[in-house]
């Protein structure tokens, strides 16, 4: 194997790759990456799994108990901490599910898509945090102070 060629550099990369181009704008770069996954769904790989199915029912659930909630207020609050606990169980199967793709790839993907999981997990963080902030500044609670 020549210098530089090793398998990681190669697997799975869209036809149109050039490793040797400049990088592109953020813009070029998102949307070619929306296109090209758009392209990877239309092949019909993306099937649904049955442990996805089952994510996907808790999921389903969790919706009902928000819904439920709303209907009951002598119990909202227990509905509300059920209807978390099943979305967070449903968001954990989903992650369990697909980490199991990492020892699938290369040393340089498996770094990429890990920093795409950790990124996410920090953009979910930040949206969180802001939400919090605005519900506590339109209630009139002081904040920082």
């Amino acid at each position: 194997m020549a210098e530089g060629t090793g398998p990681d550099e190669n697997a799975s990369q869209p036809s149109d790759f050039d490793p040797k181009s400049q990088r592109q704008s953020i813009t070029d770069g998102v949307l070619g990456s929306v296109k090209h996954l758009q392209e990877a769904h239309a092949t019909g790989l993306s099937s649904i799994r049955k442990t996805d199915r089952v994510s996907q029912v808790i999921l389903v659930l969790a919706i009902v108990a928000v819904a439920v909630a709303q209907v009951m207020p002598g119990e909202q609050f227990i509905v509300m901490v059920i209807a978390d606990v099943l979305l967070a169980l449903s968001l954990c199967a989903f992650l369990a599910l697909r980490f199991g793709v990492l020892r699938t790839l290369g040393t340089r993907q498996a770094i990429l898509v890990w920093q795409l999981i950790l990124g996410s997990f920090l953009l979910g963080l930040f949206l969180a945090f802001n939400l919090k902030m605005i519900v506590l500044l339109q209630s009139g609670i002081s904040v920082g102070r």
